[in-house]
């Protein structure tokens, strides 16, 4: 069995089905950099309880304990480990106790405590496996829209999948810690549906306009691929519900930029279900979308003039003014730079 390297523990602890003796209980604590090992011999690890130390290739050295075997079994096993010092100073002592404990109790059993909060610098910080933008069929439509938490996310687990990605793994579990878009878009689902909660009658597309408008703006330093990861920013339900401005999109706006993409009349129906027209075309960043892309080569100069209409969700008698904060080669002309609603 494995599972994903990560970059927050120092040890990590799992048991693994044995044919014919049991189960035997492998920990893997590490002093190198992460990376993923590939199958070891069972028996190469886990032999009569004793603590061994091995090199593979790509760092360690990696300090392996398991449970009694009697006879060598040569079960092959996938493992991957966690990123920590395991041999240092007080943390070395705490590992031995740690190992001491396990060696001499027949179930040993871990309390998680909680800790003490601490803000980390870094975050938020878009995980290397999340994919970037830009959209290669649409790059005038800024991809990603939003950064929601994906990473080390501890969900609920459907007793009846499996808890490994080893297919002998019988074990069931309510809970299992996992990584990656399939926790990412249901933080970014609750959010819309949180906000569709406070607001029945607002459209999708007004929905996404809210939550990417009012997103937590992310620091480029830490993420190089800047928009093209975060797109507009960490999602903030709290913020959404109150946006101020949203803009909109109705099934003829799609309908539009489907036309602009090079969709025929009837390719559109297809999707539109009705007797949609393709009208002279137009461009695609024409869409009435929360962000601003357009492509361009290295060195080109190029002039664009993007149509947007807002409206006021929030206090009916409100005055918002314009703001940028752009790069030196770019100019920006905003007409009007004031909006009053009355």
């Amino acid at each position: 069995m494995c599972i994903l390297c990560n970059f927050d523990f120092n040890f990590f602890i799992y048991f693994t089905p044995v044919a014919g003796i049991g189960e035997a209980l492998v920990i893997v604590a590490l002093c190198g950099s992460c990376t993923f090992l590939t199958s070891v011999s069972l028996s190469a690890i886990a032999t009569n309880g004793a603590m061994k130390v091995i090199w593979i290739s790509g760092g360690g050295p990696y300090y392996l304990i398991g449970r009694a075997l009697g006879p060598e079994v040569g079960v092959s096993i996938g493992l991957c480990f966690f990123l920590g010092n395991a041999v240092s100073g007080s943390l070395y002592e705490d590992h031995t106790k740690l190992f001491d404990y396990i060696r001499t109790t027949v179930k040993p059993i871990a309390t998680i405590l909680h800790n003490e909060a601490f803000k980390d610098i870094m975050a938020p910080l878009v995980t290397e496996f999340s994919s970037r933008g830009p959209n290669p069929i649409s790059p005038e439509i800024l991809k990603p829209d939003i950064t929601a938490p994906g990473a080390n996310i501890l969900p609920a687990w459907s007793p009846l999948a499996l808890f490994s990605v080893d297919i002998f793994d019988k074990r069931t579990v309510d809970y299992n810690i996992i990584s990656g878009t399939s926790m990412s878009c249901p933080h970014a689902t609750g959010a819309a549906a949180y906000v569709k909660a406070s607001h029945p009658d607002w459209s999708p597309a007004a929905i996404k306009s809210a939550l990417m408008t009012t997103a937590t703006i992310m620091d480029p330093r830490k993420n190089s691929d800047a928009e093209f990861a975060y797109g507009s920013g960490q999602s903030d339900p709290l913020k959404a519900v109150d946006p101020g401005l949203v803009f909109d999109a109705s099934e003829a706006n799609y309908e539009d930029f489907l036309c602009n993409e090079g969709y025929n009349a009837s390719l559109v129906r297809l999707i539109s279900g009705d007797a949609s027209k393709c009208s002279s075309p137009g461009k695609t960043w024409d869409l009435n979308y929360p962000s601003f892309a357009l492509s361009l080569l290295d060195g080109e100069e190029v002039s664009a003039t993007y149509t947007r209409t807002v409206t006021n969700v929030g206090s009916p008698n409100f005055t918002y003014h314009y703001e940028a904060f752009l790069p030196p080669p770019f100019t920006v002309v905003v007409e009007p730079i004031v909006l009053t609603f009355a």
